[in-house]
């Protein structure tokens, strides 16, 4: 297998991982980096280019201040944005 090859393999796998449990292992490694928040898997929604967090008012005003950066390393992952809002 050459480079070109591997490359269009992993691709595969990134798009798989857009969306459902690939994306909300993203997101609660960029709040952890960001924040140094746990949030649980199961606490996490996806809806179209929205993620849903289940969780305390406290750390949700976390999240929400620094909501841009959080979203940047998501996206950052992907080879598209695949999330605008996180709520």
């Amino acid at each position: 297998m050459d480079i070109k090859n591997i490359s269009e393999f992993l691709d595969k796998f990134k798009n798989i991982l857009s969306k459902g449990y690939g994306l909300r292992d993203v997101i609660i490694v960029s709040v952890k980096d960001i924040t140094g928040l746990d949030i649980k898997i199961e606490k996490i929604k996806i809806s179209n280019d929205t993620a849903f967090i289940k969780t305390s008012p406290v750390i949700k005003s976390e999240i929400y201040l620094k909501k841009e950066k959080i979203l940047q390393k998501i996206n950052s992952n992907f080879k598209y944005p695949v999330l605008k809002d996180i709520r």
